[in-house]
C-alpha cells in the first residue's frame, strides 16, 4: 500500500473519530450540586397564593439526579404547612404539577430542560439578575400548559451554576402566582455565578489534536520514502 493511500485511509478514520466525538461532546450531562441541607426562602404572591406570603425550600435528600425537598408555606395568619416535593433531572418526572424547582447543573444556551412525558423544554436566554441577594447568572426558560379553563404560561429563572429556583410563575385566566428567592444558603458571595467554559472545555484541543495526526503522518511517510531512494554514486 503506496504513503499516499495510508494517508487516506487514516484521514478517513480520523474524521469519523471526529464526528463520534463530536456528537458525544454536544450531549447534555446533567448533574447537581445540590445536598441535603440546602435551602432557600421565596417570597410567594399572586391571587393563586393562598394567603401564603413565604415558602421555604429544604433540600431532604438527593438520590443521582433525584431531588426530593420541604416546603414550608407560612400564612398571613403566621400558621405553617409543609408539602414534599420530588424532581427527577435527566427525565423531568415529578410530582407536582408545574413546579420546577431545580433544573440541571450549567446549561447553555439551547440546552433541553426534560419535562417529564412532555416535549422538552428549551433554555432561551441567560441572564444576570438579583436571586437570594446577589446577582447571579440565570437560565431562563418560558412554557405554555394546557388546563381545564384555559392555556397557562409558565416561566422560570435558576441559577446557572447550581440550577435552584430563583423565580417561578405562572399565569393563567384563573389568576397567578409568583415564587421569588429572598435568600438561600447554596451559594455564597465568592460562588461565581458561571462558569467559563472556554477554558476548560478539551474539545478543541482535541480536535486539534486529530487533525494534526495526519499532517505528521504524512511527513514520517515522505521523509521515509526519501531515505530509501538510492543514492547515486
Amino acid at each position: 500500500m503506496s504513503s499516499r493511500a495510508s494517508v487516506f485511509i487514516i484521514v478517513f478514520l480520523e474524521l469519523l473519530l471526529v464526528s463520534a466525538w463530536t456528537a458525544s461532546a454536544s450531549a447534555v450531562l446533567y448533574s447537581t450540586p445540590l445536598q441535603p441541607g440546602n435551602s432557600a426562602l421565596y417570597q410567594v404572591s399572586g391571587s393563586y397564593s393562598e394567603n401564603v406570603v413565604t415558602t421555604e425550600m429544604t433540600v431532604l435528600t438527593v438520590n443521582g439526579l433525584n431531588i426530593t425537598a420541604a416546603f414550608k408555606d407560612k400564612y398571613s395568619d403566621l400558621s405553617e404547612s409543609v408539602s414534599a416535593f420530588w424532581i427527577d433531572l435527566a427525565s423531568g418526572n415529578r410530582n407536582s404539577s408545574n413546579l420546577i424547582f431545580a433544573i440541571g447543573a450549567a446549561l447553555s444556551l439551547g440546552d433541553p430542560v426534560p419535562d417529564g412525558p412532555n416535549p422538552s423544554i428549551t433554555i432561551q436566554t441567560e441572564q444576570t439578575r438579583d436571586c437570594g441577594g446577589f446577582q447571579r447568572l440565570t437560565n431562563y426558560a418560558t412554557f405554555q400548559v394546557e388546563i381545564p379553563i384555559g392555556t397557562r404560561t409558565v416561566e422560570g429563572y435558576w441559577d446557572r451554576s447550581t440550577g435552584t429556583m430563583c423565580v417561578f410563575s405562572f399565569q393563567d385566566p384563573g389568576g397567578q402566582l409568583n415564587l421569588s428567592m429572598v435568600s438561600t444558603n447554596v451559594w455564597s458571595t465568592s460562588t461565581p455565578s458561571g462558569t467559563d467554559e472556554s477554558s476548560s472545555n478539551p474539545v478543541p484541543w482535541v480536535l486539534l489534536s486529530i487533525a494534526a495526526v495526519p499532517i505528521l503522518l504524512l511527513i514520517f511517510f515522505r521523509a521515509r520514502k526519501r531515505a530509501r531512494k538510492p543514492r547515486r554514486a
